[in-house]
């Protein structure tokens, strides 16, 4: 009877292991079919020389990417058309990671919101110090956010660096 018990409590805590696990993997297409098409918007950056935020508008739009694991999207700055690019999102490590960065929180948001949070080491600010880096993502059938904080090695305190903020619009002008 004492190994029955063990045994169930073994199998529920790999089951509870497993679900926790998955729990912070994402769903292609589904969890980004709700990016699909254009937004306008902005994006606010800390500007490290001065500490102060800056705004500017800025649009995006993403082609269908079908089944794929890669979302190609446009952006672009009306007042800084210098600054426009085409970049990828990419779905990694059987979806455990995005853009290579582990996926620490994937959760619902709202009514119809997804909520990713990513966080990966690397190096950040003008005199290229280490730090945790980390991205969250809103994703929402009308609106989109993307927020990038960076918390330097040794401190306490993160810092939000930039945040993209958009709105579903009909046309991709």
């Amino acid at each position: 009877m004492p190994r029955i018990k063990i045994l169930a409590t073994l199998l529920a805590c790999l089951g509870f292991y497993q679900s926790m696990a998955s729990a912070d993997t994402l769903a292609i297409p589904k969890d980004f079919k709700n990016l699909v098409g254009c937004w306008a918007g902005s994006i606010t950056y800390l500007d490290y020389t001065s500490n102060k935020p800056f705004s500017m508008p800025a649009a995006m739009k993403v082609k269908d990417f079908g089944n794929s694991s890669h979302i190609i999207y446009a952006m672009s700055y009306p007042k800084e058309p210098s600054a426009n690019s085409v970049d990828t999102l990419m779905i990694t490590e059987n979806g455990r990671s995005l853009n290579h960065e582990i996926i620490v929180i994937r959760q619902p948001y709202g009514n119809d919101s997804l909520l990713l949070v990513t966080e990966v080491s690397g190096i950040d600010g003008n005199d290229h110090q280490p730090a945790l880096i980390r991205h969250s993502y809103l994703l929402g059938r009308n609106s989109y956010s993307v927020k990038k904080e960076v918390q330097f090695t040794g401190q306490t305190r993160w810092i939000l660096r930039n945040e993209y903020r958009f709105t579903r619009v009909k046309d991709c002008n």
